[in-house]
Parts: structure tokens; C-alpha cells; sequence
């Protein structure tokens, strides 16, 4: 929802009924829409983090090659985040 709404128009209403359930337990979880955004964001930097070591870590060959492997990956995270 965030990338069509926008962190102005993502309310924690629209959240909560997106996943069924009420405001009132997204509050229980979440104490705001700034503390949810910085946990789905810790997630996706957390996987992103272990993507590229997992690659970086498989990767053959030169620091060169290791390093344009690094970059490229950075790139296309960036691109789709």
C-alpha cells in the first residue's frame, strides 16, 4: 500500500482493514504508523542485507568482480525499493 499511497495517505485505518482487522489491534502492535514503517523497512533491509552476502559470499573470481557484483545488486535493490 505504501508505494501507491504515500506516507501522507497510508492511514493506519486503511492498514488495519487491508489485514482485517481493527485499528484498535494495530495500535496494540504498532504505537504508530512511523514505528510499522520502520519495521517493514528493517525487514526488507534485513533480507536485502542477507541477499547480498549470500551472493557476495558465492561469487568467484577478482575484489573487482566481487565488487561489480556488490554494485549491481545495490543497483536492482534500489530500483525496486
Amino acid at each position: 500500500m505504501y508505494p501507491l499511497l504515500g506516507y501522507r495517505d497510508l492511514s493506519i485505518r486503511r492498514l488495519a482493514q487491508q489485514v482485517g482487522q481493527s485499528p484498535g489491534i494495530f495500535h496494540h502492535l504498532f504505537p504508530s504508523k512511523d514505528e510499522f514503517l520502520v519495521e517493514v523497512l528493517d525487514q526488507i533491509y534485513q533480507e536485502a542485507l542477507s541477499q547480498l552476502t549470500s551472493q557476495v559470499q558465492r561469487r568467484r573470481g577478482s575484489v573487482r568482480a566481487k565488487l561489480a557484483s556488490y554494485l549491481f545488486f545495490l543497483a536492482d535493490f534500489t530500483r525496486h525499493n
